[in-house]
């Protein structure tokens, strides 16, 4: 499968970028699978890093799903869609399928690799796999950008879900995500790109109810 619009190889230890507003809770990556160059750190997040963004007091706000957009759960994979009914949604003019030419986040694991297009998170925002242990890939369209992070919270897989807000992190925090690389930033139609500083895709985790970005 030729996909020649990939932003982003995330290696199999991913790195776990996510900030949980519930004080100590960090994704655990605790396991034995490989580490790799990308998988530099674990960012464990206190309750004040909240209260240095944007809005500050996004911790003390009830959960709310966004009833809009839903997040993909057991994403299904093909090597060749050019036969399958793919909703308009999800093309770019008339073309019928998922081109190979589309814009992807690439995901590699113990030499397997999997590709996510743009296309398709720009609509869910919100990825839950499994692939080389549990899995997110996220994508927020407004602000271009997004992690790829382990969805393992206090040592248990979980689900995310889709909040439909944004929060701006410290610029100090954001300016170390985009130095380490693990943050990437890509436009939907065309590849790589900047990432947009209005703000990061907030989600909750099914498990604990938090809020995560």
């Amino acid at each position: 499968m030729d996909r020649r619009g990939a932003v982003r190889r995330m290696g199999a230890g991913r790195v776990a970028l996510l900030s949980g507003c519930a004080s100590g809770l960090s994704p655990d990556d605790s396991d034995d699978r490989e580490r790799t160059a990308t998988d530099r750190r674990t960012v464990t997040t206190e309750r004040s890093l909240a209260s240095l963004g944007v809005p500050s007091d996004v911790c003390g706000e009830s959960i709310r799903p966004d009833p809009g957009i839903d997040a993909i759960t057991a994403p299904a994979f093909a090597a060749d869609w050019s036969s399958r009914d793919i909703d308009s949604a999800y093309r770019r003019g008339d073309r019928s399928g998922l081109a190979d030419d589309r814009t992807v986040v690439g995901v590699e694991a113990s030499g397997r690799t999997r590709a996510y297009p743009l296309s398709v998170l720009a609509d869910h925002e919100v990825v839950n796999d499994e692939f080389g242990g549990p899995l997110l890939v996220t994508y927020c369209p407004l602000c271009a950008s997004g992690p790829v992070a382990d969805r393992t919270v206090g040592g248990r897989a979980t689900a995310f879900g889709v909040t439909g807000l944004l929060w701006q992190p410290p610029r100090e925090y954001a300016a170390a995500s985009e130095a380490d690389g693990t943050v990437f930033g890509a436009d939907r139609y065309g590849g790589e790109g900047d990432r947009r500083h209005n703000g990061d895709l907030l989600m909750y985790d099914e498990a604990t109810r938090s809020y995560w970005s």
